[in-house]
């Protein structure tokens, strides 16, 4: 069936919420809110196969791991898996003194007494009962009216605190009372009011609580954008009484495709306390990606008190517990997100780096901080223990990233001239090859195209040239020998005409008429000196822009022979089928 020319005679758009004097577009987040993990309940019911509970064991580890101080472990009653795992937790002590379990039981007394069994003995209980309040639920599914969910609600209310209350004199358990309202955002909010001010009075009618009831306002379906979602909980924010002893919290799900942005703006709207997942999974399209969110307040300098710093490790678990892989593409933990193929990506972050490096400089001992500042790179990835792996080429890159990754790998800082020859070299093989190549194979390329070596030895070798027991002597007379085509020459002069003997050697060896046309030296972080040489043959011309050559070594005199002899061997291999020249 064909996709309708007129759509809104089968689907209808969402109902504006009635606020015009919203208060959230002008508001700014500056702290991170309460989270709560919900991969162990709902993550693990949105799997295929559901979690193990060595597998969920594991995943509960790295969550504590990770800072979580609220964490939905169950839903008890669901499964005997389910049960074990909670029971697990209690038995065997394995969750801190600072962190609540969360377990979730629907609004029928059976799954509630179930519930309170799995958490006997533990320490820290959050119970989340929860009813369903939109209209298209209770009327279709449950065939029941608006004051059947309210009494059903108070009613398991009551249930729920008496246990409590029973459990805490017997167990010595601290409880809080969470209630999910489900189909929120499908919810006519007036009813979602009246639904939850009854349900905090009758659970405040069995005596004074430490803890305040929290309030869950899933998007159990995302069906409106999230713009709409942050009106909808500024409503409840708004009308809600007694705003200030209660918690709201926000369940977003990505049917939209817009479950972070709809809860980053919940946060503005009022939302004090986020449930979601690691990498989003959960059902349908997934919860809210927590990393993600939590990524995004780090990102603008929040502290999003969750530590993130082992990420690889945290997908690695993810991975083997869901069975689920992460998008390359996936923000901040995507294989691919701190890389660049595009050539004008690749020169912004290449020059990136380098500004920012010398702004730090210039801020050191100012007491200033040392902001992160990179073009299409908005957060350092080694603060999460990821590497750059910044610059990969491929046919659609360009000269920055490949001079990028020579710098990161050679530590030579490539004059323009010379990155827009050995560019045209790289484009030729990826194009020829049609693959990506690494830094490896970059570096590789390199070295065989301009004969360089970085060894500390006083000999430079190549296919064509050989510089041999190269000294400079006492009396800064500079002598060697070279090799050409098998014949050695050999070389005295002093170093300021040195460049000159030599090529005047290779032109009377060779019949060449060898000229040097631009030459560049440059102290490099290892502490070695780099030579960039370009040549010309003033006979033949066959190259106008010349030949670029590269030397490296720790005397400066002997960086400049080895550029040269490079800049002659690449000479050497355009002509080497010219005057017996052999390969």
């Amino acid at each position: 069936m064909p996709m309708l020319a007129n759509p809104a005679e089968k689907y209808a758009g969402y109902v504006p919420c009635n606020l015009p004097d919203r208060q959230w577009p002008s508001r700014v987040t500056k702290k991170a809110p309460v989270w709560l993990s919900t991969d162990l309940r709902d993550g693990n019911q949105a799997l295929v196969r559901p979690m193990t509970i060595e597998q969920k064991s594991l995943l509960f580890k790295n969550l504590v791991h990770c800072g979580f101080k609220e964490l939905e472990v169950a839903f008890p009653s669901a499964s005997d898996t389910e049960f074990e795992f909670t029971r697990k937790l209690v038995e065997e002590n394995l969750i801190p003194d600072d962190v609540w379990i969360q377990v979730m039981a629907p609004a029928r007394s059976e799954h509630i007494k179930k519930t309170f069994e799995a958490i006997k003995g533990a320490k820290h209980v959050i119970i989340q009962l929860y009813t369903n309040t939109s209209s298209l639920y209770h009327e279709v599914i449950l065939q029941c009216s608006k004051a059947d969910i309210l009494r059903m609600t108070v009613d398991h209310t009551h249930v729920v605190r008496s246990l409590a209350d029973e459990y805490s004199a017997l167990y010595g358990t601290t409880f809080r009372l969470c209630y999910g309202i489900e189909g929120f955002s499908q919810s006519d909010l007036d009813f979602v009011i009246d639904v939850s001010t009854q349900l905090k009075n009758a659970w405040e009618s069995h005596g004074p609580s430490e803890y305040p009831v929290i309030f869950n306002l899933p998007s159990t379906v995302e069906c409106a954008p999230a713009n709409h979602f942050a009106d909808q909980v500024e409503y409840f924010c708004r009308n809600m009484p007694n705003r200030d002893q209660i918690i709201v919290g926000v369940h977003a799900h990505n049917d939209r495709g817009t479950a972070v942005s709809a809860t980053e703006l919940a946060l503005l709207a009022g939302a004090d306390r986020v449930d979601g997942c690691l990498f989003g999974n959960g059902e349908r399209t997934g919860n809210v990606d927590i990393v993600t969110l939590g990524l995004n307040l780090y990102s603008q300098g929040i502290s999003p008190n969750l530590d993130f710093s082992d990420l690889k490790e945290l997908i690695d678990v993810a991975r083997q517990c869901t069975d689920i892989p992460i998008h390359p593409r996936q923000p901040y933990a995507g294989e691919l997100v701190f890389t660049a193929f595009s050539g004008a990506h690749q020169d912004g972050i290449r020059k990136g780096f380098r500004a920012m490096a010398e702004r730090h400089a210039r801020l050191e001992g100012t007491g200033q901080p040392k902001l992160w500042t990179m073009p299409y790179l908005p957060v350092d990835p080694t603060d999460f223990g990821l590497s750059y792996q910044a610059v990969r080429v491929n046919g659609q890159s360009g000269k920055g990233g490949i001079a990028h990754l020579v710098e990161k790998s050679l530590h030579l800082d490539l004059p323009r001239d010379i990155q827009i020859a050995f560019y045209k070299t790289v484009q030729d093989i990826c194009d020829a090859e049609a693959k990506e190549l690494t830094a490896d194979e970059i570096a590789s390329i390199f070295r065989r195209t301009y004969h360089f070596h970085q060894d500390n030895s006083a000999d430079v070798s190549s296919d064509t040239a050989l510089l041999r027991a190269f000294n400079i002597t006492d009396t800064d007379v500079c002598e060697g020998i070279l090799s050409i085509n098998g014949e050695c020459r050999t070389i005295s002069a002093d170093v300021d005409d040195l460049r000159s003997a030599i090529i005047s050697v290779i032109n009377e060896a060779t019949g060449f008429s060898l000229e040097v046309q631009k030459q560049e030296f440059q102290v490099l972080s290892t502490g070695m000196i780099a030579t960039y040489i370009c040549i010309r043959d003033g006979v033949r011309g066959d190259s106008p822009q010349g030949w670029w050559g590269v030397g490296s070594a720790r005397d400066a005199t002997e960086s400049m022979v080895r550029s040269v002899v490079s800049a002659v061997n690449c000479t050497f291999d355009d002509h080497k089928r010219l005057d017996g020249l052999s390969k």
